[in-house]
């Protein structure tokens, strides 16, 4: 039978809806602006990557480079030299910077210039988040917002000449100041976890074995085509003895969403664009890991070739669709399903987590997917009475 629904035992659980950079489509990427709209729009997850300014404050920036992401460059009177070559772009690291010179500056999106005057004010929503500024926020909502850090550069952060001086790590500054919110507190599912609930991301894997020695929080190993600090490949990273090496560290992979989704001919069950969970998925269940899959974008240009919505691309990755395991046929989803002519599919088929820039069009997506199950008993109770 076609799956068609996926059950959520817990409200507040997976699979969790996450604004990649904050509310991103709407609001220049790791603004205030856009996180406060993340809130506004339904996530239960920000996620933030950090870098480090010249004096240890954690900002919210991609990378550390900051001259495609903020106006600095339109506000400098004197450029930079450029490092090599006159087609290189110009580099303004976060690092040379101080907290106060960060923060008088505009976020933007990459790639466009900053088109105001460079004395011009900055509204409050423009501006540039400090890790600090984003936990405040997120603490404070009711219930607290999750939040889904993602260190970036590691290795390169460490050997930084003021990190060294301080006789400190950036995953020691990070954890200190995740915890001083109350997050980063307790293992997945924990009553710590719920009140304040994290992941802790990272490309590099001694990065999180690291983390995994100073915190119970979840850890996540990005994956992308190969792990930077070991080298080791996607294909060697995804195999069962790789997920088994990750897992004994982590708790969850984060994973691109065009690796998790085939187009095997003459699928049953497969989408209108024929699209299918992979078994890549199905393995990285089986390991025993969450998976928070990215990244989706609203414009159409961002669909997989052949897709003509995100609805083809995210059913299948919620439902499990063509992988192996039991459907939950118990309970009132499966009740509902059956009367669509399909069955509910377990929570733990599928993904657990999905990155999105529009937490608002997701969340849509997401409810159309979702069985109903006052209304599946209801339709239940009427058939039995109707015999």
């Amino acid at each position: 039978m076609l799956t068609t629904c996926y059950r959520q035992a817990d409200a507040s659980g997976p699979p969790f809806l996450m604004a990649y950079r904050g509310a991103s489509a709407d609001h220049p990427e790791h603004s205030l602006g856009a996180y406060r709209a993340a809130f506004a729009q339904g996530a239960r997850f920000i996620e933030c990557d950090v870098v480090l300014t010249k004096d240890l404050v954690p900002i919210c920036r991609h990378e550390p480079n900051i001259a495609e992401t903020t106006d600095v460059l339109a506000r400098r009177t004197h450029q930079p030299p450029r490092r090599a070559g006159e087609d290189e772009p110009l580099a303004v690291l976060a690092s040379d910077l101080t907290l106060p010179e960060i923060k008088a500056l505009r976020a933007i999106e990459p790639g466009t210039a900053a088109s105001r005057a460079a004395d011009a004010s900055v509204a409050e929503d423009d501006r540039v988040a400090t890790l600090a500024e984003l936990l405040q926020l997120a603490s404070a909502a009711e219930p607290a917002m999750g939040v889904a850090l993602h260190l970036q550069s590691c290795a390169w952060h460490n050997q930084l000449p003021a990190v060294r001086q301080a006789n400190t790590s950036f995953e020691d500054i990070l954890l200190s100041a995740m915890q001083s919110y109350g997050y980063a507190r307790g293992p997945y599912g924990s009553e710590e976890w719920r009140q304040r609930p994290t992941f802790m991301m990272a490309f590099e894997a001694g990065s999180l074995k690291y983390l995994a020695q100073r915190t119970d929080a979840p850890l996540t190993q990005v994956l992308g085509p190969t792990i930077p600090d070991t080298g080791e490949t996607w294909d060697s990273a995804t195999s069962e003895e790789g997920l088994a090496r990750i897992r004994a560290y982590a708790g969850s992979v984060a994973v691109a969403r065009q690796q998790l989704l085939t187009r095997p001919a003459q699928q049953a069950g497969a989408g209108a664009a024929g699209l299918v969970a992979a078994e890549v998925l199905g393995r990285m269940r089986r390991a025993g890991l969450q998976v928070l899959v990215s990244v989706f974008k609203p414009a159409r240009v961002h669909l997989l070739p052949g897709v003509q919505s995100w609805e083809e691309e995210v059913a299948p990755l919620l439902l499990g669709t063509g992988l192996e395991g039991p459907a939950d046929a118990a309970g009132e989803g499966a009740g509902e399903a059956e009367a669509q002519g399909g069955e509910a599919r377990a929570v733990d088929a599928g993904v657990d987590g999905l990155f999105t820039d529009s937490p608002a069009a997701m969340a849509r997506v997401m409810r159309a997917l979702r069985c109903s199950y006052r209304a599946a008993s209801k339709a239940a109770r009427a058939g039995r009475d109707e015999l």
